[in-house]
């Protein structure tokens, strides 16, 4: 009997397809009567995939070379939402999926357009197929330079790992940055059929702005907006976190982007579209609101980064944001590597994931909204704060994060920045400004909370009281925060 096995353990295990059936056109099943003939041509690599969100979904030739890539294949082993299942257990999907649904969307977002401004915004049927090619790129590697654990491996690792002046010279702490980086990296291993002027392209509609559309300023604003923050991105992982998580929010995007079109250059909608807008950036908040910095959930996740910077020095894990081939092999399982290790020097990372595994967590001990243009307080801040009587703490007994709960554009109002029509036969677009809508809208777009959390027990309460006299110092107390929003409701008046 042979000992031959038709399995084999990898050093960072990915899992299979999951929740998208992908059907494989390479010798071409026949399907006539199942999906349009139109969807399914003579292209040898051509997919249709099933999707949860948008149903069977055309997956084109130039798609599949970039998905059928160790790059891209990477993104089923990086959590969309992190460490957030560890608390919501349905929060399992993946950037894998979450990047197939937004090249779905940013196709779908330019394929509208041509068939309502076939004439105005495109000069041909090939100029709108190789736009089509180029958002669709854009979309499906817009994620590829996510790290283990999601955005907290930039805004907490990272920040943490590399110093001020490593990060200010090092473009690749963001994770836009080191998608383009493994865009190059993936075109030039895999030689993928991409000319330099449309790798230039892709880059600069993963980044969001740049110079090859100067004359087209729309393109930009598909897959990742940095005028408004309305973009397929957001479109698709509202719906698919919402999705997972069972939350019965949300907005409709099929009404937007068939709402959309092109005047002066700039993606607009129609004005009636207003409130689906206002829909999409409440949902946004509420997700960071109550979801993603949810106090276990952040609680986890600043464990988790305390144990990769543990690990950092064995690992290298900082230094490989620069290395393609180092990055490649980061992922989510990073933190299996850890704890399966019998390396001493990575004893204190392994125990901190053990703790996460026990429930052992990090304990939340206080926080307080701040106004905007507060400093950010340190650990060493709070500890030099602490009282006389009480057990002492250290700046490594506790941690503190500040988070930026928005509607995407900071402390502004981004649907100011929306432009609108009313008629197909506008020929300029407009703005909406927020008193032309409704009285009770919001008119604070950004909130900032304090949090601190305990890392050893028996401790919280000189943490709370070491906290609250910072803030003192600081002149900073929900008294303050109190008259702040009076003063606010008085002069709205």
């Amino acid at each position: 009997m042979s000992d031959e096995r038709p399995w084999k353990v990898a050093l960072f295990p990915r899992p299979l397809v999951g929740m998208h059936t992908v059907l494989d056109f390479e010798n071409s099943v026949s399907l006539d009567g199942f999906f349009p003939s139109s969807q399914i041509s003579a292209r040898n690599r051509a997919k249709i995939i099933n999707d949860p969100i948008y149903g069977h979904i055309e997956m084109d030739e130039y798609l599949v070379n970039v998905i059928d890539t160790d790059h891209f294949q990477r993104l089923h082993d990086c959590k969309q939402l992190g460490m957030s299942d560890r608390v919501f257990p349905g929060a399992t999907h993946t950037r894998f999926e979450h990047s197939i649904g937004v090249a779905h969307l940013a196709g779908k977002q330019v394929t509208h357009l041509f068939h309502k401004q076939r004439g105005e915004i495109f000069e041909s049927e090939e100029d709108y197929k190789s736009k089509k090619k180029i958002v669709e790129l854009a979309g499906l590697v817009h994620d590829l330079g996510h790290g283990p654990l999601g955005h907290v491996f930039d805004l907490a690792f990272l920040r943490n790992a590399l110093s001020e002046s490593v990060q200010s010279i090092t473009p690749e702490v963001h994770h836009e940055k080191r998608s383009v980086m493994l865009l190059r990296h993936l075109i030039d291993e895999k030689g993928l059929d991409l000319s330099r002027d449309e790798e230039i392209a892709i880059g600069e509609l993963v980044i969001g702005h740049g110079s090859v559309f100067k004359e087209e300023p729309f393109m930009y604003q598909i897959v990742a907006n940095e005028k408004n923050s309305l973009d397929v991105d957001k479109f698709d992982y509202i719906q698919r976190d919402t999705r997972n998580l069972n939350v019965r929010w949300g907005f409709d995007p099929d009404r937007l982007i068939n709402a959309s079109r092109v005047l002066g250059g700039e993606l607009c909608y129609h004005r009636r579209e207003v409130y689906t807008v206002y829909d999409m950036f409440t949902t946004r908040f509420k997700l960071h609101k109550v979801i993603y910095n949810h106090r276990t959930v952040k609680a986890v996740e600043l464990m988790a980064v305390d144990a990769l910077l543990a690990a950092d020095s064995v690992l290298k894990i900082s230094e490989s944001i620069t290395e393609p081939e180092h990055f490649l092999e980061l992922s989510d399982s990073v933190l299996y590597v850890i704890e399966r290790s019998k390396d001493p020097k990575l004893a204190k990372a392994k125990q901190i994931l053990r703790r996460i595994s026990r429930r052992d967590l990090y304990k939340f001990v206080d926080e307080v909204l701040i106004p905007p243009g507060v400093k950010q307080i340190k650990e060493s801040d709070i500890a030099s704060c602490q009282e006389d009587g009480l057990p002492p703490i250290d700046a490594s007994d506790l941690s503190v994060y500040l988070i930026k709960a928005n509607h995407g554009m900071g402390t502004r109002n981004p649907v100011e920045n929306v432009d609108f029509y009313k008629t197909i036969e506008d020929v300029e677009p407009f703005r909406i400004q927020l008193s032309d809508i409704s009285y009770v809208m919001p008119e604070i777009f950004e909130e900032r909370l304090l949090r601190v959390y305990s890392k050893v027990q028996g401790k919280e309460e000189s943490i709370k009281k070491a906290f609250r006299r910072c803030l003192h110092r600081m002149g900073i107390t929900r008294e303050t925060e109190r008259s702040r929003k009076r003063h606010l409701s008085a002069a709205a008046e």
